[in-house]
């Protein structure tokens, strides 16, 4: 099962994060989406799959034009909580990918995610955001 993380930026906790999934999770499986594939993967030096989120974000350039800002946070980040969603989106449906995972890039999970999948969730259609 594919693992998503999408994220902007290089923040240090993100080491932790893919060091966490790796202990668990085949790296072949992991999938960062980001803002910088280069540098990204020069700062993470881990052996997992690195994609540039603008291959993947024509759907958040339409809905970037329509949006309303209207919370007291920073505009910039908002609308990408919301574009991260339409950025899997166009990644799963253009890599034709029928199940997989997203993990936000600062929580840490401690088991396989396939594993779990099969044990619990293969036989339902599921989402939790």
């Amino acid at each position: 099962m594919k693992l998503f993380i999408i994220h902007n930026g290089r923040q240090e906790y993100l080491k932790s994060t893919i060091k966490q999934l790796l202990k668990y999770n085949k790296a072949e499986d992991i999938v960062f989406l980001s803002d910088d594939k280069v540098a990204t993967k020069q700062y993470l030096q881990e052996d997992i799959v690195y994609e540039n989120i603008s291959e993947y974000f024509k759907s958040s350039m339409e809905f970037e034009k329509i949006y309303q800002h209207m919370s007291y946070n920073k505009k910039q980040y908002e609308l990408f909580c919301f574009q991260r969603w339409l950025i899997l989106n166009e990644y799963v449906k253009k890599n034709n990918i029928p199940v997989f995972a997203h993990i936000d890039s600062d929580v840490l999970l401690f088991s396989n995610a396939e594993k779990y999948y099969d044990k619990y969730l293969k036989n339902y259609d599921f989402c939790y955001v």
